[in-house]
């Protein structure tokens, strides 16, 4: 009876893990290699080798879009990757769509709900964009890349429209030039995302965009090349990523270790989101 029960439970195992081993060759078979780096749909993404961060300083007209490149998926390293592949499809994941006239993919359109734009890391550094955006802009934000989800009615007791709002913290100008300033490589690492760490974005703008948005877009942004119904949001201006670690904070990559008196105004700011 023993050898019996024994037996069951072996194939019991066997059969769970071939269908893990057949989910994974399903998956395997659309998934190419764009994936998120952090658990935010804002958030960087590696794609071919390269990371993009959400960007809007280089846009392209809808007549310039290929077919779709890839998909964006989640991190797939852990087992929930079974589950999720039941309740989220292809279609249901961000598509990545280029530009005919950039062979080299350095600026590539995030399509879901509306239309994001995203931009080579490396190629913004690279053509002064950065040093562009940081002479335009006076204020600054600090912004949590991770997934948080409010009620309504505790969006609404907190006088907020939505929870982006809640994570996200102000940065003057002058802090963002001495970060700037202080180190040379800003290069951004695969290996540096899969860390056990906080992962932040600093751009460009502030919290409430609306009076930039009055100023430069007649109260609503539009994309150029989109129609006249573009859905109003925040437009996004990268400058760098910050990494949080045991206490220790990094900018770009973990070569950079902000100290003194930088670091504590910037953990200053943190220290805003994480208890909103």
């Amino acid at each position: 009876m023993k050898m019996k029960k024994g037996i069951k439970l072996l194939l019991m195992v066997l059969a769970v893990l071939m269908v893990i081993s057949l989910v994974d060759i399903s998956y395997s078979a659309y998934r190419n290699d764009a994936e998120y780096l952090t658990k935010a749909f804002y958030g960087p993404f590696a794609y071919r080798d390269e990371i993009y961060v959400l960007s809007d300083l280089s846009t392209f007209p809808t007549e310039n879009d290929t077919d779709v490149l890839d998909y964006i998926h989640e991190d797939i390293s852990d087992f929930f990757t079974v589950k999720r592949l039941f309740y989220k499809n292809m279609e249901g994941l961000p598509e990545l769509i280029g530009d005919e006239t950039d062979s080299e993919r350095n600026y590539l359109k995030v399509r879901m709900e509306t239309d994001n734009y995203a931009a080579k890391a490396s190629e913004l550094e690279k053509s002064g964009a950065i040093d562009q955006v940081v002479e335009q802009f006076d204020e600054f934000i600090i912004w949590e890349c991770k997934e948080k989800h409010y009620g309504l009615e505790e969006l609404e007791q907190r006088g907020v429209d939505d929870g982006y709002e809640l994570q996200r913290a102000s940065l003057d100008q002058q802090y963002v030039k001495n970060i700037l300033e202080a180190y040379e490589n800003t290069e951004l690492r695969q290996e540096d995302f899969r860390r056990d760490n906080t992962v932040y974005l600093l751009l460009a703008g502030t919290a409430d965009m609306s009076d930039f948005l009055r100023e430069h877009y007649q109260g609503v942004y539009r994309v150029p090349g989109t129609s006249e119904g573009y859905i109003k949001r925040n437009p996004h201006f990268y400058v760098g990523v910050l990494f949080l670690e045991d206490g220790k904070l990094y900018f770009c990559n973990y070569e950079n270790e902000v100290e003194g008196q930088l670091k504590d105004v910037v953990l200053e700011r943190i220290k805003i989101i994480s208890e909103a």
